[in-house]
This record gives structure tokens, sequence and C-alpha cells, in this order.
């Protein structure tokens, strides 16, 4: 999150509330105005706002989940606590705590947003000294528009989301061509992009290594992009409905099956996917050791995708990473580089869950249009796929099945540095009793 940001302007755009600082969603007990305006005061300075949530939390705060954020409280409970604790008058913080409620309405349409822009976003205190502030980071990517294009930048402005390992920007040239300079403090591998831009065309964006010896001197790589149409489905969950989260999927499943490609599935079976659930078993930690019946069992299964067509499989898909229309139809998807070739179709799929879901305290829950969602990826995805694949497809629902289970064990433990995605871990035991359409009828999901 750019240092200096607004939360009222990012979050809730369409609210002109009088009391801008009492940043609503659930974060009720910041009542008193002048611990607010202290509070945000000192998160434009840092860019820390996790910790200073930590700093300022009181004993009437609820935790959430593993974002570390406060959750829903009744406006009787936080006006008492308030009250205790805060020599204010009670009009204003009922006041403040009306605006809280209601802001705090959408807390489920917006836990994911909270949960990426408090986590993800890198500080600018990660950066060297030339660019640890918005403006000198803005001054540099001028710099290297005027080096790199030959051209003036006419203006720059930090991407409303922000990744974990860059910094982000929206360039407009002179021209008023539109494209995006990307500041990383970790190398990028383009050779994914460039293969998903072969399948996929428009839909995944240009990119390309800007040298800068400056730069790359720090350990700082930049990478220019073209700027793909349309806003992260994430910034639009808040106002999608349930037709336009279906179209959405439906679009999205539509686009990815551009994804199927020829060749053999046993290499990757055997030389990767099989290796990587071995290794999971060697984890001393009980909340992985619960699971270790299901991986041995998958283990054993795994042969069934030697008889799946391949799929050049997208490894963080999620609402983050698609663009979309406010039409619900997706424009492009972002984020290749952990893209590693092509793998059993099945895999990618696992992630229909968390599009089609939504994270409430840390907790997976179905979207009410979570049926419909799937069902629209799941035909378009397979509809969509080349002749002699859909019918390898439709004539092993099982491995496919087996396909996505892995493809859940393995969006938990992401590649082979042993990282963990904790929010999956923690809902893995449901995750793993997840049935695929095709399978369950008119069962739930879930069972």
């Amino acid at each position: 999150m750019p240092s200096g940001i607004s939360f009222h302007h990012v979050l809730m755009p369409r609210y002109s509330s009088p009391y801008p600082h009492v940043f609503g969603l659930g974060i009720s007990v910041f009542v008193a105005c002048e611990l607010l305006l202290k509070f945000n005061t000192m998160v434009q300075s840092t860019g820390k706002p996790n910790a200073l949530l930590q700093q300022f939390r009181s004993p009437f705060q609820v935790g959430c989940g593993n974002a570390g954020l406060p959750t829903r409280c009744s406006t009787d409970t936080c006006l008492s606590a308030s009250q205790r604790k805060n020599s204010v008058p009670s009009s204003l913080i009922q006041a403040a705590l009306r605006q809280v409620e209601a802001l705090s309405a959408l807390w489920e349409q917006n836990t994911i947003l909270l949960y990426f822009l408090f986590q993800s976003s890198m500080s600018n205190s990660d950066f060297p000294k030339f660019l640890n502030t918005e403006t000198r980071q803005k001054k540099k990517v001028k710099q290297l528009v005027q080096l790199h294009f030959n051209t003036t930048a006419k203006t720059v402005r930090p991407c409303a989301t922000q990744g974990c390992f860059s910094k982000t920007f929206e360039v407009t040239l002179l021209t008023g061509k539109e494209i995006i300079v990307q500041l990383r403090v970790e190398p990028l591998d383009t050779k994914p992009f460039i293969e998903a831009k072969h399948l996929l065309g428009s839909y995944v964006p240009d990119i390309g290594r800007i040298e800068d010896a400056e730069l790359e001197e720090a350990n700082v790589w930049p990478f220019h992009m073209q700027r793909v149409p349309g806003t992260t489905w994430l910034e639009k969950s808040q106002r999608f409905d349930d037709d336009l989260h279906i179209k959405c999927a439906t679009s999205l499943g539509k686009v990815l099956s551009k994804c199927h490609v020829p060749g053999p599935s046993k290499p990757i079976v055997d030389a990767t996917i099989i290796p990587r659930l071995k290794k999971v078993l060697e984890s001393e930690r009980p909340d992985v050791q619960r699971v270790f019946p299901t991986i041995t069992d998958l283990i054993h299964d795994a042969v069934q995708l030697y008889r799946l067509p391949l799929f050049y499989t997208h490894f963080d898909l999620n609402s983050m990473n698609v663009m979309v229309q406010d039409d619900g139809e997706v424009s492009g998807i972002l984020d290749w580089e952990l893209a590693h070739g092509p793998w059993p179709f099945g895999i990618l799929c696992s992630s229909v869950q968390f599009l089609a879901g939504i994270i409430i305290n840390g907790r997976h829950h179905e979207r009410s249009a979570f049926d419909a969602m799937e069902m629209g990826f799941w035909n378009e995805i397979v509809n969509g796929a080349p002749p002699q694949a859909k019918m390898a497809i439709e004539a092993d629902w099982e491995a496919v099945q087996t396909s996505v289970t892995i493809g859940t064990i393995l969006s938990v433990f992401e590649g082979d540095d042993g990282k963990i995605n904790s929010v999956a871990l923690n809902n893995l035991p449901k995750l793993l009793t997840y049935r695929i359409p095709a399978l369950r009828g008119s069962a739930l999901p879930y069972s």
C-alpha cells in the first residue's frame, strides 16, 4: 500500500462520510477522533497499517483470523467500551458508530480486499534510500520511461492494489498510451508470461525488462508491461451482484479453455507432483500432519493423472490477478510468474473454490452464487477444450477429481521452498471434501 493513502477513499469510494478517519467495515473501535487522526497520520508516515493496528488494539476489539484485522461488533458493545475508555461526547461516538454499522454491512464482501491491502502490500522501507518514498519512486519511473520509451510520462500514479514484492505504477505517456511500470525487489522470469501470451493472446499483458544499472546494483528490477483494460475482480467484488459474479466466473473459464496443450502428463506427475506431495509428509507441524492420510492416498492415486490432458497452469489464480470489465467479462489475467509449464488438467481448477467463495474471519464460505459460478467456470473450461482433450476429461471425471484435490494441496504448500499459505491451510479440512459438479450431481459441494 503506498504511504499516504487514504483508507476511506480506497475502500469506500461510494461513501461520503463526515468522519472519513473512522475506517469502517467493522473496525468500529477507532471512534475517538483524536486516536483516529493519530492512527491515520502514523499510517501515512510509516505505510505499515497492520503493525499499527496491533499497537492500537484494545480489549474490545475482536481479531479477524489470519489477517489480524478487527471484525464486526455491535453498537452497544462498542459504545459502552468507548465511553468507559475515552472522554469523547456520546453523541459523537453514536454518530461514528452509525457510520461504522452502515459500512460494516459490507464487511463480508471486503474481507479479502482488506487482507490483501493490509498483508500483501510492500512497504516503502523495503526499498533502498533513493526509492523509499512514493515521490522518489515516481521520479525514478519517469526517468525509466524517458530512457526506455524515449518519451515523457504525463502522469504516474500508484496502482490501487500492490503486490508483496513490488511497487506498481500506472503511467500515461505523452502520446496518451497507458502502460504499467513495476519496481521489484525480486527478479522476474518473463518466460511464463511469453508462453501464456502465446496461448491467450491479448488476455496476457506484454512484458519486458527495463535495463537500469543503478537499480540493478541496488537489487531492484524494473519491468514494463501493457496496461490491461478493466479492474481487478477483487476491486469489483463489492459492486458485483450474483449475476455479474456468475458472468465473471463463466468468462474466466472460457478464457482459460485456451490453455489446453498437447503432450503426455506422466512426466510431470512422476518428476514433480508426486515428489511435492511426498515432501509435505516431511512436515512436523500438527496442522499439516492431520491431512497426512489424505496426502498418502493422493500419492497412490496420482497415477490417474497420467490419463488427463495437459493444461498450462497459473499457480496464483485469485481475484487480484483477474481483470474484469464493468459488465463482468474477463479482460486479462496477470502475474504468470508462478506458472511452470503445463500440468495435468484439474490442478488449476481447484482455484474455483476461492474464486466462487469468500473468506470471512479467516474461514472459507460459499458465495450465494457459488454453484452457478463454479458450473459456469467448469462448463466453459471443458467445452472449450480441443475435442481429444475434452473426450479424455469427460471419460475420467474421477481422475479430474483427484487432480483437483492435489491442486488444493499444492495451493497450500507453495513451491519447493516450504512456504505455506496459512489461510488455505486453516481451511484445508473443508476444501478437501470438495466434489466437482460432474460427480456430485445434486449434492452439496462440500460434504
